[in-house]
């Protein structure tokens, strides 16, 4: 079974503004803001425990030595994951804060309700 990546990533308008509706998941705002602070720890964190590890001179034998390796790794996976949490929460956000000014009926509809005229 394939999926389609841009399926997931594309927002899905008209869905009462309870959520971001993306690939089949909707998303509360509660789970969007929390997949936005993932993004904003993981990159409050990373970076400073790398730049830690890397001035400490007991992880340079001669170049870096495999727990630096490991831990380095460990940092771009984390941050990427970070990313791409942030990311998904911010346009789960977005989707949900243009999908209620979707659901507002535009000033001319709302003042001319009567059908039989038009």
């Amino acid at each position: 079974m394939a999926i389609n990546v841009a399926e997931i990533a594309r927002p899905q308008r008209g869905h009462g503004g309870c959520g971001c509706e993306a690939g089949g998941v909707t998303l509360s705002k509660r789970a969007s803001w929390f997949l936005i602070a993932v993004g904003v720890w993981s990159w409050a964190i990373w970076p400073n425990f790398l730049r830690n590890i890397w001035k400490d001179d007991r992880f340079w034998d001669n170049g870096p030595t495999g727990f630096f390796t490991v831990h380095l790794v460990l940092t771009v996976v984390s941050l990427v994951i970070g990313s791409v949490a942030g990311w998904l929460g911010i346009r789960a956000a977005r989707a949900g804060r243009s999908s209620v000014a979707e659901d507002v009926a535009p000033p001319k509809q709302l003042i001319n309700s009567d059908s039989s005229t038009t």
